[in-house]
């Protein structure tokens, strides 16, 4: 649980750094840090996903 709860403070961080980065500059914003800042958001968020997954499926084993 406590790994789940850093996976999604890091996922918001970063969708909140992302914003950021958009509302402080919008004229000045290039691709390379929009994309910079999406691929790291996805990276946390299909970890988010992963460990997810691997936990219901730990939780449906245990209890068949």
């Amino acid at each position: 649980m406590k790994s789940i709860k850093s996976c999604l403070i890091k996922l918001v961080l970063c969708l909140l750094a992302l914003s950021y980065c958009f509302y402080a500059s919008p004229n000045q914003v290039t691709f390379d840090i929009v994309a910079i800042s999406l691929l790291s958001c996805r990276y946390f968020a299909i970890l988010c996903i992963e460990f997810l997954y691997a936990r219901l499926d730990r939780i449906n084993y245990l209890a068949s």
